[in-house]
């Protein structure tokens, strides 16, 4: 293979890299938002607290996803992570209310 197509499948084999990981942060950050509603839904504490962490672990794989791509982040990934962002800052901020306990 000659440089320039050595050249030219390195830069298409990094797109695809880079789209992958918007792909994969995405998929985590739709996760975090799913662990964030049912961590509202939930009347058990601990549930609750479990699922809060779960939330948070798939919010921070998707920003690590996100900084090791070379790509700018599209605005609609941007808009999601803004989303799970507050999502659990709230849940966070407040972890003992649940939606169960408010309905009482």
């Amino acid at each position: 293979m000659n440089p320039d197509n050595l050249r030219l499948h390195l830069l298409d084999m990094t797109d695809k890299v880079n789209a992958t990981r918007l792909g994969l942060a995405w998929t985590e950050l739709e996760l975090a938002l799913t662990f964030c509603r049912v961590a509202k839904d939930a009347a058990n504490l601990e549930r609750r607290a479990r699922n809060i962490g779960n939330a948070r672990t798939a919010y921070n794989a998707a920003l690590k996803l996100l900084a090791a791509s070379g790509n700018p982040v599209p605005l609609k990934v941007l808009a999601l992570l803004g989303e799970a962002e507050c999502e659990l800052a709230d849940l966070e901020a407040h972890p003992r209310l649940a939606s169960a306990e408010t309905k009482s």
